[in-house]
């Protein structure tokens, strides 16, 4: 529901073509997105896999740590960290609040300086749109 606003006035044939048109191999998750958001039942089962995410992180941290691979920084802490970002971004930390371990990976994250790099203030969905996060099921 946060891109939504952008696209007021377009009937379905324009919302496709302005989003999945540039994009041909997202074209699918536009048409499942529609110009009404998601269905509750697809947002809610997104949220389930982004918990078992969070949960798999905190086995490989619990298990291996410091970082997701053991004790080297690897393209796995990297791959992941974006969506960490964003779902603390948009409200959602309750789906890993509970995960000491990934707590710290997330801080541990923030602190290196390529992250603070990467993630430059005006580059969160905060920082410019109104946001209240949707109830989970975790």
């Amino acid at each position: 529901m946060v891109f939504l606003p952008r696209f007021d006035g377009l009937d379905d044939e324009q919302f496709l073509e302005a989003e999945a048109g540039p994009r041909p191999l997202r074209k699918h998750f536009f048409e499942n997105m529609g110009r009404e958001g998601f269905a509750d039942k697809e947002v809610q089962a997104s949220m389930e896999q982004l918990r078992q995410t969070c949960e798999r992180m905190d086995r490989a941290l619990t298990a291996e740590g410091p970082w997701l691979m053991g004790e080297a920084y690897t393209l796995a802490d990297i791959i992941v960290a974006p969506l960490i970002d964003r779902m603390a971004d948009l409200g959602y930390v309750t789906l890993w609040s509970d995960l000491p371990t990934v707590v710290d990976w997330y801080d541990r994250m923030q602190a290196r300086p390529a992250f603070q790099t990467a993630f430059y203030e005006g580059t969160r969905v905060s920082e410019f749109l109104k946001i209240t996060p949707l109830k989970t099921t975790s």
